[in-house]
């Protein structure tokens, strides 16, 4: 975000200072501290953007829309009714954006995954999943390919132009929570109600490692590089596992459940503190560097815009864009 007024400004007469002061109280009520602060319906169980529009899953069967060039909330891009008068809408458990950012699916708890153009925003076509109830999570393996994770335990490769499984692998009896892709796409860590985190071979659904290091379950998992993972559990710890010899080296030891993890794609990372902050960690020097606040509860999205910009939302209904420092 580029700053309205530039420090070096140096204003004489007491008035324009009186309306320099009102607007600086006002954008920071507006914005926070810092950056962008968007407020979605109900609780955002994921998000993720495209760059021009943030799109928001929310408990209430609602997709969110805020435009990052206006700083405004846009017309929802669906809302699920209730089945009936005296049940609550369906959820939307998930999101993910295909490769070249044209196509939104959404995993609901109707056993569907939704598809959506992102221009212009609109609704493509809805897709069951027979014998699915819930649809945890959805992520685009290529633009035709997406990889579900069911509540069955099982995560499933599906091709979204035929409407047809190719593959399906049981990872464990729990549901799956979490997905993550490495970025040449080959390679999937995988996490449940376990404390293991299964790594996939996306082509063939099969197991290619197990990462037995956490003592509960793992909530939030990404990939550094190819060869690396980030995990945060509910045992409290920041884990870096290097793949080629499967062990973990400990980053940090938290009070509280580290609930989502975030790489830059350089030397930071991001994740849950206590008191719902977020923590900026630099992998080069093991030192925290940064404790963002401003989420009055559990953080289920952090992910980097780019290296220096961070997205966050969760089940405060609140979005959150910032630059770091």
């Amino acid at each position: 975000m580029q700053s309205w007024f530039k420090t070096n400004w140096k204003f004489k007469k007491f008035p324009v200072l009186l309306i320099l002061s009102f607007y600086l109280f006002w954008a920071a009520s507006a914005f926070g501290d810092e950056g962008v602060r968007f407020r979605a319906d109900h609780m955002i169980l994921e998000s993720v953007t495209d760059g021009v529009r943030i799109f928001a899953a929310t408990q209430t069967g609602k997709i969110n829309q805020f435009n990052l060039k206006t700083n405004q909330a846009e017309p929802d891009l669906i809302s699920l009714p209730p089945m009936d008068e005296d049940s609550f809408p369906p959820t939307i458990f998930s999101l993910a954006l295909s490769p070249s950012r044209q196509t939104l699916a959404a995993g609901n708890s109707l056993g569907q995954i939704m598809l959506f153009s992102t221009n212009p925003p609109r609704l493509i076509k809805k897709q069951a999943i027979p014998g699915i109830e819930n649809v945890l999570v959805v992520r685009f393996l290529d633009e035709n390919r997406i990889l579900l994770g069911l509540i069955d335990g099982t995560v499933r490769l599906i091709d979204i132009q035929q409407e047809k499984e190719i593959y399906r692998v049981q990872v464990e009896m729990d549901p799956v929570n979490n997905i993550q892709l490495s970025p040449d796409r080959s390679l999937m860590a995988v996490t449940t109600a376990a404390s293991t985190i299964k790594i996939i071979n996306t082509e063939t659904g099969t197991l290619v490692q197990e990462l037995d290091g956490h003592r509960d379950t793992v909530y939030g998992v990404t990939f550094v590089g190819n060869d690396q993972v980030l995990s945060g559990s509910k045992d409290k710890k920041l884990l870096l596992w290097n793949l080629k010899r499967g062990k973990p080296t400990q980053l940090y030891y938290s009070d509280f459940y580290i609930n989502s993890v975030a790489w830059n794609g350089k030397e930071k990372i991001a994740f849950h503190l206590p008191n719902f902050e977020i923590g900026i960690f630099n992998l080069s020097t093991r030192k925290l560097e940064q404790r963002l606040t401003g989420h009055t509860a559990f953080i289920n999205t952090l992910h980097f815009i780019n290296p220096n910009t961070l997205l966050s939302s969760g089940n405060d209904a609140r979005i959150f864009v910032r630059p770091l420092q």
